[in-house]
């Protein structure tokens, strides 16, 4: 009975024993798990801030190259605004101080157009549609004086020399013992004009004329098909020695070609005028004078006679002069008369 409970014993001793051996190992791999966790861990933490800095190391070199490609375009703009701005003031100052002289030196003739032959052929051509003869007098049959106009616009405006439209009577006055005699200036009675290739006469109104400037504007009562406006020209640029071609009414037999060249530039009794050396006779009063470009820049006013009658030299108004007073008998009588100005001014030349 004793030997028995003995061995009880001892085998309950060694299952505890077992037990206990079996919860050491438990234990000790459970402190294992744990270990190898806290180590996983760390390596997985490490390998998270590593990657993170890796990773703001080229985002931050990305962001310096972006950062200095950015300021190298500022720097690019910077740098070519300051050039351009340079640059214009560089060319405002240069334009400045070329005097009008320098730029009058060019030569309008080397701009001729492509298609220029020769300058008697070239302006017969373009502007003869342009020339009219005038005729002024006491009535439509028996005209007094034959002289020359130009087309302003196709509304019918026309200028010439006022004293190819007016003529004068005297009037006396005061008393015996201060006596005057006054001038006075009338348009006549019947103007008409003969445009290009017409036999029919077409009337004419006075609109203005100014006898010191010896200037008229007139207007058709009625417009006919075929007429072209004059273009002007600007009478600034005109260089002495220029070819010109002087279109009138020479002799008053029709329209008539007569080469020439500016001799000078004047101004006589303070109006501008320039000197030539075309033919210039009676009835080339208001003959427009045009350069090789076909602009008018100038309408006949009078001639200096020589000798003979065909030496000449003649006297035209200046294209500028015209125009100003267009506009100013536009202005007094509230009219609109439109006009053609030449856009052939070459591009280097300030307005």
């Amino acid at each position: 009975m004793d030997e028995k409970n003995i061995n009880e014993n001892e085998k309950n001793n060694s299952l505890t024993e077992k037990e206990n051996s079996a919860r050491q190992k438990e234990v000790k791999g459970k402190d294992i798990s744990s270990e190898e966790i806290k180590s996983k861990y760390k390596t997985a933490l490490i390998i998270a801030l590593a990657a993170l800095l890796t990773l703001n190391i080229i985002l931050g070199f990305f962001g310096f190259l972006y950062y200095r490609h950015t300021l190298n375009v500022s720097a690019e703009k910077i740098e070519e605004k300051l050039k351009k701005e340079l640059f214009d003031n560089l060319y405002d100052d240069a334009i400045n101080n070329i005097s009008e002289k320098v730029l009058q030196g060019y030569i309008r003739e080397y701009y001729l157009p492509e298609d220029y032959f020769s300058i008697g052929l070239y302006v017969n051509k373009n502007t003869r549609a342009s020339v009219v003869e005038v005729l002024g007098g006491y009535n439509a049959t028996s005209p007094i004086k034959r002289s020359t106009g130009i087309i302003l616009n196709e509304d019918g405006y026309i200028v010439t020399n006022a004293h190819a439209v007016t003529y004068t009577s005297t009037h006396v006055g005061g008393d015996i013992n201060n006596p005057n005699t006054t001038i006075i200036y009338h348009s006549y009675p019947v103007i008409q004009i003969i445009i290009h290739n017409e036999i029919e006469k077409y009337e004419v109104t006075v609109i203005d004329y100014d006898i010191p400037k010896d200037l008229a504007l007139l207007k058709l009562t009625s417009l006919p098909e075929n007429i072209k406006p004059v273009t002007f020209g600007n009478s600034d640029y005109v260089n002495v020695g220029e070819d010109t071609v002087l279109m009138g009414n020479t002799l008053g037999m029709g329209i008539t070609v007569s080469l020439g060249s500016i001799l000078g530039c004047y101004s006589y009794n303070e109006v501008q005028m320039l000197q030539v050396d075309a033919l210039t006779l009676e009835g080339n009063s208001g003959a427009g004078l045009f350069n090789p470009l076909c602009e008018a820049v100038g309408v006949l006013s009078f001639r200096i006679t020589g000798e003979s009658n065909l030496q000449s030299v003649g006297y035209a108004i200046t294209s500028n002069e015209v125009i100003n007073y267009i506009q100013n008998v536009a202005q007094e009588n509230d009219l609109e008369i439109e006009y053609t100005l030449s856009d052939n001014i070459p591009d280097f030349l300030p307005d």
